[in-house]
């Protein structure tokens, strides 16, 4: 099937690992050229090398989403090495501290809302411009089942995740006319480092052992 990729410039962020990595994988096998985010250069310089193995375009790039100056310097190096932007994946992301209500403290949700909402806004805030110029742009947010239908725990991330949502679907309204359109995905548990870590420290928390089976 071809979903009209060929030569479109994709930015992936969060694409060094986990599901960042597989969308950016996926891109590339449309044909697409990607601009992969990562926040350590050794690491995403890797994951780059990794995925163009089997061709495509792919050009690493190394920001931190959660400083304003940092995002600037990203999305003006972008441009300059593609000319423009066509899609946007937000998925940068994480959990700050597994833990339940009573043992968060105001740090552990604000720094849940900068890795999980506002990288997000920053990275849309950047490369918008671009999308509305040429009237056409794409902008996919990975959110979580947690922000629709939140667990017990970490109620940091399930209200992150849920302001991810809200803010994909306020856009969405406000630019469409522009020809940018703006969806969220909503996945469930997928087995990633991250979903690793989470579940490793809830079984160390509980005092039981976790399966080693997928």
């Amino acid at each position: 099937m071809d979903f009209g990729l060929s030569k479109k410039v994709a930015v992936i962020t969060g694409a060094d690992g986990g599901i960042g990595k597989a969308i950016a994988r996926a891109f590339l096998a449309e044909d697409a050229q990607v601009a992969a985010i990562g926040h350590q250069r050794k690491r995403i310089d890797e994951t780059a090398r990794e995925l163009s193995e089997n061709g495509g375009r792919v050009e690493p790039f190394v920001a931190d989403l959660t400083d304003a100056r940092s995002v600037t310097h990203l999305t003006q190096a972008v441009l300059e090495r593609f000319g423009t932007v066509h899609v946007l994946v937000n998925a940068a992301g994480g959990v700050g501290k597994f833990a339940g209500f009573d043992k968060l403290t105001d740090e552990d949700w604000h720094k849940d809302i900068e890795l999980n909402l506002m990288t997000a806004v920053r990275a849309t805030r950047a490369f918008l411009p671009a999308m509305r110029k040429q009237k056409w742009g794409r902008v996919i947010s990975i959110a979580s089942e947690s922000g629709v239908q939140p667990d017990a725990d970490i109620p940091n991330y399930n209200a992150a995740k849920a302001a991810l949502i809200a803010f994909g679907k306020s856009i969405s309204k406000a630019y469409a006319v522009d020809g940018v359109l703006v969806n969220s995905v909503s996945p469930a548990f997928i087995r990633t480092p991250l979903v690793d870590r989470m579940l490793q420290e809830r079984a160390d928390n509980e005092g039981t052992r976790r399966s080693k089976r997928s």
